[in-house]
């Protein structure tokens, strides 16, 4: 069972970052180092966001997302790490944040080809914002910032992602589609599980010492 997901109607409520992981793998699954570096990556991540907030900008904005692609009804929570011009006029666009921490410097050109989750998350929050009530009309800006925080340091690296463009429009649409996809297969295949096990015989005359014990303790479970 996907945690957050309803067969029944279809529907998965769950936050974005858990929603990319369902089906947008990480780069790398070597594992970033001790939990003093997440611990030193918090950091970074903070202070870059209490400079940003003495500048105007709001940390941390709450959003939600509803839609539906492919006969399923997602409904995606998040937190935006930076925000600006959100209680200005109605000609005012809306600036869009989202910070990551890298051990060095980028060694990439282009988020969208080498960190489509980063890119895909950015793009989620600014879908939120636009469907906002209060925020219709008003046209949404993105960018992704790296901090290194190596021992070599370095200054915060941008990236503008073209919210607009078709390109990130197609990745999400890309993304959402082959989630439901994979959900609704999820379904099926498991459908077909509890089908198959109902007509399940154990495959010898008797019992080995403790085998019925374990069926029995494995029933309960």
């Amino acid at each position: 069972m996907i945690t957050g997901y309803d067969p029944d109607t279809r529907t998965l409520t769950t936050g974005l970052g858990d929603l990319l992981a369902l089906r947008a793998l990480p780069r790398t699954l070597i594992p970033s180092g001790t939990p003093l570096d997440i611990h030193r990556r918090q950091r970074a991540h903070a202070a870059f966001q209490r400079m940003l907030v003495r500048e105007g900008w709001t940390a941390e904005i709450p959003l939600e997302l509803s839609l539906e692609r492919a006969g399923v009804s997602f409904h995606i929570r998040g937190r935006a790490d930076l925000v600006r011009s959100m209680n200005d006029s109605d000609e005012t666009d809306i600036e869009l944040i989202e910070v990551k921490t890298l051990g060095s410097a980028p060694d990439f050109d282009d988020p969208l080809i080498s960190r489509p989750r980063h890119v895909l998350q950015l793009y989620a929050y600014g879908l939120a914002l636009q469907s906002s009530a209060k925020n219709k009309g008003r046209k949404v800006t993105g960018k992704l910032v790296y901090l290194p925080i190596g021992p070599e340091g370095g200054e915060p690296a941008e990236f503008a992602v073209d919210m607009h463009g078709p390109e990130v429009a197609e990745l999400w649409d890309t993304f959402l589609h082959e989630t439901a996809s994979w959900l609704i297969s999820e379904d099926q295949r498991r459908e077909s599980q509890l089908l198959a096990m109902r007509t399940v015989q154990f495959p010898y005359d008797s019992f080995r010492a403790g085998q019925k014990a374990m069926i029995e303790a494995v029933d309960e479970c």
